[in-house]
């Protein structure tokens, strides 16, 4: 019992250990690292809607996935040279294998990556939404999409990157107007279904780049403050200066908790510069560190 008590204890005085906030500029590297220099394609958008709820009036599944991922298709070309993307018509993709098939010498497709996308998306009323003629007080419009995806180096096949994320919007309006059975005013499944397309667009170009954003990090000071020279030179945005000092300071240390705080600077000083590998890595040297929401926090970020 008192070795628990003590245990006990000492998480507790871990978690509760004096920091210091510092508001930074973070930049997060891209998911997709590539060359900005180099070429990318778009080789195939698919659509696998096999799933939810009725699909529109006048669209059958099929019809209403293959318009859905077509439209995505326009909004990501579109918003991807807005941005700076270096996309090549992926009609010059597809040439390459028209000509394969008919025996003549391929065209090259001028692109040094491929990049495959799937995009399902439902939308329409949720089921708590009252009848279509409008007659009670409120309808909920839904739209919901994933997009999954994945980069491939051409010349080695190699795939670079991959990853699925998805998105919901709903959009509630008592204030709506319904002419011969048809709704005229107000929103509807297609403009919220179209916004959802927009931001999905935008999520997926957002991979190709860095990211920047102010954030509030908390260091730990250290028992006796001991890290106080690592925290002045992040306050001076000398992150390298801080690195090489909390490495040398964590040499020393000896107490359990030091050596947790040091190590859970360290990570965030590897996050500050970019480097998540390190910053992964570091983190598996913080004991205890579950107690803290920090702590928790910087892991959080790192996945």
């Amino acid at each position: 019992m008192k070795l628990i008590f003590v245990t006990v204890f000492s998480l507790l005085a871990y978690s509760c250990s004096s920091t210091k906030t510092i508001y930074k500029e973070v930049v997060t590297p891209p998911k997709v690292s590539i060359d900005r220099n180099k070429t990318i394609s778009i080789a195939e958008v698919q659509d696998h809607f096999e799933h939810g709820p009725a699909p529109r009036r006048f669209l059958s599944n099929r019809e209403y996935a293959n318009f859905a991922a077509r439209s995505f298709e326009n909004l990501f070309i579109e918003r991807a040279n807005i941005e700076g993307l270096n996309l090549v018509d992926r009609a010059k993709f597809n040439e390459s294998f028209d000509d394969a098939f008919a025996g003549r010498q391929p065209r090259d497709s001028n692109a040094d990556y491929l990049l495959y996308i799937t995009y399902e998306e439902q939308s329409g009323l949720e089921p708590f939404s009252h009848d279509a003629e409008g007659l009670k007080a409120k309808k909920v419009f839904f739209a919901i999409g994933r997009v999954t995806y994945r980069v491939v180096e051409r010349e080695s096949g190699k795939i670079i990157a991959s990853s699925s994320f998805q998105q919901k919007f709903n959009e509630t309006n008592t204030d709506y107007l319904f002419v011969n059975g048809q709704q005229v005013y107000g929103p509807n499944t297609e403009q919220v279904a179209l916004k959802l397309r927009k931001f999905l667009t935008s999520e997926l170009v957002d991979e190709f780049f860095e990211t920047k954003s102010q954030e509030a990090l908390s260091f730990k000071k250290g028992e006796n403050k001991i890290f106080n020279t690592v925290i002045e030179n992040v306050e001076k945005n000398d992150l390298k200066a801080a690195i090489l000092a909390q490495e040398e300071i964590l040499k020393s240390l000896k107490g359990s908790n030091d050596i947790s705080d040091g190590n859970y600077n360290l990570a965030l000083l590897y996050y500050l510069t970019g480097d998540l590998e390190k910053a992964r890595s570091v983190t598996k040297n913080v004991e205890n560190g579950f107690f803290s929401k920090d702590f928790t926090h910087l892991v959080n970020k790192l996945n």
